[in-house]
């Protein structure tokens, strides 16, 4: 049985033996005995003041027991109320999770747990409102593995897999806190790093390219071995994001037109001037 139940089995069984007891107390004056059932001597009922003194007791009595039931009523309301504000809190308190839960998977690639493209085009819309305050540059670089079909067609996609979160950690362990890597689409990767030039964008690409080369990647029984080509371009307020990141795309794949596994530059403002 449930509290509520409960709870209301007990108010009913109070309300019943206050019945009880006010009828008790009615039949006992009717019979000249006081509200304890002593016999009070009296039965002539032309005695006006013990009858008046009588009707008052069985009037205090009624009240008491009224306000007795009233109470436990309030009481059982009261407990309803605060159970029913606890259920609202926590039911509040997990939408508020959910919805927590939600905004964050609409920004993350449920993959890697990277930040998606949503959330570095709105981390970029951040940055531009940042250089026009302080006119620092940032940069961008885009990276992409090398061969990623062959490692899918050769070992499966679950090493496919298994790769792309690889080097998701490698390229967080290889920048700072206040850098963005995001996996853009597939087997690429936008990283946008504020208050760097494009030469210090390209030494953080090279550091990164050199890392990825001389790791073995395991799995199972597999080891193998990848490289990567990137792109890496500065901002310039004299073009828009989309030309950023076609720019910055472009210069990837030229790195693989080369001969992948290597990088290529691009500056907006050097090109602008």
């Amino acid at each position: 049985m449930s509290f509520d139940s409960i709870s209301s089995v007990r108010i009913k069984i109070t309300f019943l033996l206050s019945l009880v007891f006010l009828g008790f107390v009615l039949c006992h004056a009717e019979k000249g005995y006081d509200a304890l059932g002593i016999d009070t001597g009296v039965t002539e009922k032309s005695d006006t003041s013990y009858i008046i003194t009588r009707h008052q007791t069985i009037l205090t009595l009624t009240g008491f027991c009224i306000l007795a039931v009233t109470l436990i009523l309030l009481a059982g309301k009261m407990r309803k109320l605060k159970q029913s504000k606890e259920t609202l809190e926590q039911m509040n308190k997990e939408l508020g999770e959910a919805l927590s839960e939600v905004k964050k998977m609409s920004r993350h690639d449920p993959l890697t747990g990277l930040p998606n493209r949503r959330a570095m085009l709105e981390k970029i819309d951040s940055e531009i409102v940042r250089y026009k305050r302080s006119s620092r540059t940032f940069v961008f670089i885009m990276i992409d593995i090398d061969d990623f079909k062959s490692v899918n067609d050769r070992y499966g996609h679950e090493t496919g897999d298994y790769l792309l979160k690889e080097l998701a950690s490698i390229f967080i362990e290889l920048t700072r806190e206040q850098d963005m890597v995001c996996r853009w689409g597939g087997e690429e990767f936008l990283l946008l790093l504020p208050e760097t030039d494009c030469d210090g964008g390209f030494r953080v690409a090279e550091k990164i390219r050199i890392t990825v080369e001389s790791c073995l990647f395991k799995t199972d029984s597999i080891e193998f071995n990848i490289t990567i080509s990137s792109g890496v371009t500065d901002y310039s307020p004299t073009y828009n994001v989309h030309e950023h990141v076609k720019v910055v795309d472009d210069a990837m794949y030229q790195s693989k037109r080369s001969g992948k596994n290597r990088i290529t530059s691009v500056s907006m403002i050097r090109k602008k001037s």
